[in-house]
């Protein structure tokens, strides 16, 4: 059969309809039990007494009907509530938590008109008038988690979620309930954190001490960095203000680095923040329950700054104009600004600018090797002791400078020292993150600095070191210290053979004629010279990492990376490629 010739059992709306449940209403307290068994009608208007009498009251719209529904009536400063006006029953709606209160409160009200919504907190819960149908106010408060509850007799009466509102029953008094504002929601809810999406800008408030530093790395990154002098008060007290810095960055062309953003979330003196509007900045991969056009016009004179995380929210106050950060790349630095010669150009050719070592981006080099303190030389062992890179290290040791490097590089981190990688040509080294100014070719930085025969020369911001590689040792003789003595444990038998071997292969000493010749051997340090001999270590021959070693000293560096190839080190031999490709000749 057709389901729609199938009957319908008729509900006349004395019964909830098949999978609703009812909602028990609260129980009363004893002092009002008696006031709220019978129902309180709402009492009619009195006529005036300068005119003819008030017209009847319109008639209730039907149940569901969507026509606007008069306001509620708050309660007045006194305590008193301004008698109701009959007509359609005044709904609100009832939520446990801030949060849920504030997404409902953002469905009802345009952006424009949040300003002016107003909110009840009482009975452990928050309550939101509504100026809708009675079907319309139950869908949407259930779209939340909500309940409405309508206004009988002074009294916020459950609503059972079907048929007709209620005639009577029990809850809260309107009149018990306090008003409160937007805002107050706002503040309750909070923020939270939502997943990290890309950004092309983010505007940060920090400390000046912290401004030059982050300033700089944002540039290095290629990003555009303005910052403006800013003052920062509490955004829901009186309180006293502190100075700070707003900064800007901005991609020109894809997106803010996220490792950046993550470094600068750690540090507790930042402030990251997304810019919703030119006066509301809410904290980086946070966001309120509300809206952020909403929010935005919630926003009085100041701008506001809502972050959480222990930075709080506050008021911002520029002051000033925004300035371009390049300004800080070199603060130390004068360049003077001056007329022309009255004689004209001169003849003189300028001086060449003296060689030095300044920051630049390095980003994807590898460490090769590492410059060494005494103080961080006392650590390493405690670093490189178990430690893989302990099998191949090479430590090279000066007066207060030491230079650690292996065949083929480093190419690992290590927590202490000064990283260098090998700029070329042969062992010239240079910090991580630094180049030479002005910009010289391989050919030129190996007339200037020379790097061969046997020597590596490091060059840093604040001096030029040179290190003798042919006085190289394991790093691992750090903590290893002098091997034991051997006893070979020979038989007896065996070492009394060795003493006849010794005895007729050395010759005896000369005698004198008046003093006879002694048979029986006397033990002289040449007859034990054979058992001397089994405790000295033999040579050993030099391992393919030693001359794998030699050979990029050299300079071979396509023989050097072809030998870490045929003993599976693909990384060495890379790194070894590559310094070749770089330099000339090879």
């Amino acid at each position: 059969m057709s389901p729609r010739f199938l009957r319908r059992p008729k509900n006349d709306g004395t019964r909830p309809p098949s999978g609703h449940l009812e909602p028990l209403p609260a129980a009363p307290p004893p002092d009002e039990a008696a006031a709220t068994t019978a129902p309180n009608p709402v009492p009619a208007p009195a006529p005036s007494p300068a005119g003819p009498p008030s017209p009847p009251s319109p008639p209730r719209p039907p149940a569901g009907s969507a026509e606007a529904l008069p306001p509620f009536s708050l309660p007045a400063p006194g305590g008193r509530r301004a008698p109701a006006a009959p007509g359609p029953p005044r709904l609100a709606a009832r939520f446990p938590t801030a949060t849920a209160a504030l997404v409902f409160a953002g469905q009802l009200h345009p952006a424009d008109d949040l300003r002016n919504a107003r909110c009840l907190r009482g009975d452990s819960a928050w309550w939101v008038p509504m100026d809708l149908g009675l079907e319309a106010a139950r869908d949407a408060a259930l779209s939340c988690g909500g309940q409405v509850h309508v206004e009988v007799g002074g009294l916020l009466v459950p609503d059972r979620g079907w048929g007709d509102p209620p005639a009577s029953g029990t809850g809260p008094a309107l009149a018990a309930l306090t008003a409160a504002s937007l805002l107050d929601l706002v503040r309750t809810a909070g923020l939270s954190r939502r997943p990290p999406t890309p950004v092309t800008a983010v505007t940060l408030l920090l400390p000046g001490a912290h401004l030059p530093g982050t300033v700089r790395r944002s540039l290095d990154l290629g990003l555009t960095v303005t910052y403006q002098r800013a003052g920062l008060r509490p955004l829901f007290a009186n309180g006293p203000g502190r100075p700070a810095y707003a900064v800007t960055l901005a991609a020109a062309t894809g997106e803010i680095p996220a490792a950046l953003i993550t470094a600068l979330e750690d540090d507790p003196f930042v402030v990251v923040c997304r810019r919703v509007s030119e006066r509301l900045l809410v904290q980086h991969r946070h966001e309120s329950p509300l809206a952020d056009g909403a929010l935005s016009a919630l926003v009085d004179e100041d701008a506001w700054v809502l972050a959480a995380d222990g930075h709080g929210c506050l008021r911002l106050v520029l002051h000033g104009e925004p300035q371009p950060g390049t300004a800080f790349v070199r603060l130390g630095t004068d360049l003077p600004l001056a007329d022309p010669p009255p004689d004209g150009w001169p003849d003189v050719i300028p001086e060449p600018p003296e060689l030095t070592v300044v920051p630049a981006r390095t980003r994807g080099l590898p460490v090769d090797a590492v410059l060494l303190t005494d103080e961080a030389l006392a650590a390493l062992p405690m670093v490189l002791e178990g430690h893989p890179l302990a099998e191949t290290a090479l430590l090279v040791r000066g007066r207060d400078r030491h230079l650690l490097t292996a065949p083929g590089g480093l190419l690992e981190d290590v927590p202490v020292g000064e990283a260098l990688y090998c700029a070329g040509p042969g062992q010239f080294f240079l910090p991580l993150g630094h180049r030479l100014r002005p910009r010289l070719p391989a050919a030129a930085r190996g007339a200037l600095l020379p790097a061969a025969d046997g020597r590596a020369v490091v060059m840093t911001p604040r001096e030029c070191l040179g290190f003798d590689l042919a006085t190289a040792v394991p790093v691992w003789t750090l903590w290893a210290g002098p091997a034991p003595e051997v006893d070979p444990q020979l038989p007896a038998a065996v070492t009394g053979l060795l003493h006849e071997i010794d005895r007729d292969l050395v010759p005896a000493p000369r005698t004198s004629k008046r003093e006879p010749r002694d048979p029986s051997p006397r033990p002289s340090r040449a007859r034990s010279a054979p058992v001397r001999d089994l405790r000295r270590t033999p040579r050993r021959a030099p391992s393919w990492q030693e001359e794998a070693y030699a050979l990029e000293v050299a300079g071979e560096l396509k023989r050097a990376a072809e030998l870490h190839s045929r003993n599976n080190q693909p990384l060495q031999a890379a790194r070894l490629y590559e310094r070749a490709a770089e330099e000339p000749g090879l």
